[in-house]
């Protein structure tokens, strides 16, 4: 964490933080590749006869993963999105499908690094009819946010066992979680910070004194820029600054309607015990008191009139307690966190309920039962979709395509701006000078399009 002052007064608050940060060696290898000699030129892919076809440097992408999932152990690749993630792994599962059927009609095995293989006939059965070949090898799943818990624990444990040679994965897996030994990972497009590459790549070789090893692959020439200066600041580690948010309103009405559910308080001692945390520090009287006339009912004009009060504020008595359920409100409307708009997804006819994952409100609005979509790798036929969950049963047909969701490319953080306007400076042919300071300070970025 940067800078580690802030972080030290976030934690403590208003009493004093003795900090002791020993310094730690962290061997970290990040190489940016280039799948394709000339990003200016590159493969077609899409249907003649329809007239979709379009330059793509995905082909190149999947081609080289695949190549580096075969040379290694265990790899989990990230991406910043949760449809590229289903869509790299559906596209990884078909080109080691392509591998197991030219090779099924032959004894040698097709090379998968230093344990895995794909045998000529991994299941094969004697039988009457004689040996018959298995079921095309998987060599990913995908881990993100809608695939079920119970679906990623096990896709997890099956990654650390050995079982599974790679995890495609959005976020889910970069905090919080021990993936064991993992030899490589592989970064679809600039990480979406610093921080978030560091927390990365360092999944791999995350033992002590192991060398965490990491292959970024840029999507266009804009993103080439954008990995290239992550790169740099990761082998620095340059992560990005901290700021935690100052007198959020919000959270200090949530807070405040939660101290009085349960007991009286003063004025005063309310206003002390709020400026010992931090956020809180420099909170002036007008906006405290502004925020008590709001939850007590002493709304700027008629047009709140419609809005419950939820606390008693007593001023002759210097006393604040609370109404009939604002406990109630406090449990069950805390938090910040918005509502995402998401449907459980759960396989139908299950006795108990099988939670499959989530799909967008969007997607679900323009589906249709009998619909086959694709979620965690594997394909499902929408057999019923209720007010709040869509019911489905599993199909092995090709799905008419990915699950929707809403453009997630994130912004870049502003620190990336100094370090690559330079570099797009010469390669526009201009001067070398350094980007205005106001630049800067407004949040301008050069990270990653939308695309």
């Amino acid at each position: 964490m940067r800078p580690i002052e802030e972080t030290a007064r976030f934690l403590g608050g208003s009493r004093h933080v003795e900090v002791v940060q020993p310094r730690t060696a962290k061997t970290i290898e990040v190489s940016v590749q280039v799948p394709v000699e000339d990003m200016t030129q590159l493969d077609e892919v899409g249907e003649p006869e329809e007239g979709s076809r379009r330059a793509s440097i995905w082909p190149a992408v999947e081609e080289r993963v695949f190549d580096l999932i075969g040379q290694h152990r265990s790899t989990i690749v990230f991406t910043n999105s949760r449809r590229s993630a289903e869509r790299l792994c559906a596209r990884l599962n078909e080109l080691a499908t392509d591998a197991f059927s030219e090779s099924s009609g032959e004894a040698p095995r097709v090379e998968m690094g230093a344990r895995h293989e794909i045998d000529a006939l991994p299941a094969a059965i004697m039988a009457q009819s004689g040996a018959a070949t298995g079921a095309p090898p998987v060599i990913a799943r995908a881990h993100h946010g809608s695939v079920s818990r119970e679906e990623r624990k096990h896709i997890e444990e099956a990654l650390k066992s050995g079982q599974l040679p790679a995890v495609v994965a959005t976020s889910s897996l970069e905090l919080g979680i021990d993936m064991g030994a993992v030899d490589l990972v592989v970064q679809i497009e600039a990480p979406p910070s610093v921080a978030a590459g560091l927390q990365r790549i360092g999944r791999a070789g995350h033992q002590v004194g192991a060398v965490s090893r990491g292959v970024v692959f840029p999507k266009h020439r804009g993103d080439l820029l954008s990995c290239a200066v992550v790169a740099e600041r990761m082998g620095d580690g340059a992560i990005e600054e901290l700021r935690y948010p100052r007198n959020p309103l919000d959270v200090l009405a949530q807070q405040i309607v939660a101290m009085v559910a349960l007991d009286q308080w003063t004025l005063a001692d309310l206003t002390t015990l709020v400026r010992r945390a931090a956020p809180f520090a420099e909170l002036p009287d007008s906006a405290l008191h502004a925020v008590l006339d709001m939850l007590s009912g002493r709304y700027p004009s008629t047009a709140f009139a419609e809005l419950r009060p939820r606390l008693v504020w007593d001023r002759a008595g210097d006393l604040l307690s609370g109404r009939p359920g604002a406990q109630r409100l406090a449990v069950t409307s805390g938090g910040t966190i918005p509502d995402r708009g998401l449907f459980g997804v759960f396989l139908a006819g299950a006795e108990r309920a099988a939670r499959v994952g989530e799909l967008d409100e969007e997607m679900v609005y323009e589906s249709r039962v009998g619909d086959v979509f694709l979620l965690g790798s594997t394909s499902w036929r929408i057999e019923d979709i209720t007010p709040d969950r869509v019911l489905v049963s599993p199909r092995r047909v090709r799905p008419r395509g990915c699950r929707s969701g809403r453009a997630t490319s994130p912004a870049a953080p502003s620190s990336w701006a100094a370090r690559s306007a330079p570099g797009c400076a010469r390669w526009c042919g201009r001067t070398t000078r350094p980007p205005p300071r106001r630049c800067a300070r407004a949040g301008s970025t050069t990270g990653p399009p939308a695309t």
